[in-house]
C-alpha cells in the first residue's frame, strides 16, 4: 500500500509542477520583451473611456434605424451590471470558493477518514477506487479549481 501511496504522491507532485510551469511560462515569456519596437506607448493616444462616459450626454449623432432606444450609446442598466460585475461579483465568487474549501476541511476534521466497521485487522482489503478512477477524479478537480480561480480574473 505504501508503494501505491508514494506513486500516487509522485503523480500528484508531477501534475502540480506541470500546472505551475504552464501558468508561469506565459508570464515569464513576456517579461523580457519591450512594450513595442518603436519604444512608444500605443495606448497613450487611445480614447480614454472615462472621458467618453463623462461626455456621454453631450455626444450628438443620428441613426438611420427606426427604434430610438437602440440609438442610446450606453444604457444605465449596463452600467449597473458592469459595476456589480467588477465590484461585488469577484468578492462573492472568492468567498464562495474559500467557504467551500473551509466546509470540506471542517467535514474532514469532523468525520476523519472513512473506516471499515470491523477495522483493518480482518485481513480483507477492499479497493474502493482503482488508480485510473483516482487519477481522473483529481485531474477533474484540479481543472475545476484552476478554471474557478482564473474565472475570477
Amino acid at each position: 500500500m505504501s508503494n501505491r501511496y508514494s506513486a500516487f504522491r509522485t503523480i500528484v507532485a508531477a501534475l502540480v509542477a506541470c500546472v505551475a510551469v504552464s501558468v508561469s511560462a506565459p508570464v515569464l515569456a513576456q517579461g523580457g520583451q519591450p512594450a513595442s519596437p518603436s519604444g512608444s506607448n500605443p495606448t497613450a493616444q487611445a480614447v480614454n473611456e472615462e472621458r467618453l462616459l463623462q461626455q456621454l450626454n453631450t455626444l450628438q449623432g443620428r441613426v438611420s434605424i427606426p427604434d430610438g432606444k437602440a440609438a442610446i450609446l450606453q444604457q444605465p442598466q449596463g452600467r449597473d451590471y458592469r459595476q456589480f460585475r467588477e465590484g461585488w461579483l469577484p468578492w462573492i465568487g472568492g468567498i464562495a470558493i474559500l467557504g467551500m474549501l473551509l466546509a470540506l476541511a471542517a467535514f474532514y476534521f469532523a468525520k476523519g477518514r472513512i473506516k471499515l466497521e470491523q477495522g483493518p485487522e480482518t485481513g480483507r482489503k477492499v479497493t474502493r477506487f482503482n488508480a485510473f478512477e483516482r487519477f481522473t477524479h483529481w485531474l477533474t478537480a484540479t481543472a475545476f479549481i484552476i478554471l474557478a480561480i482564473s474565472g475570477l480574473n
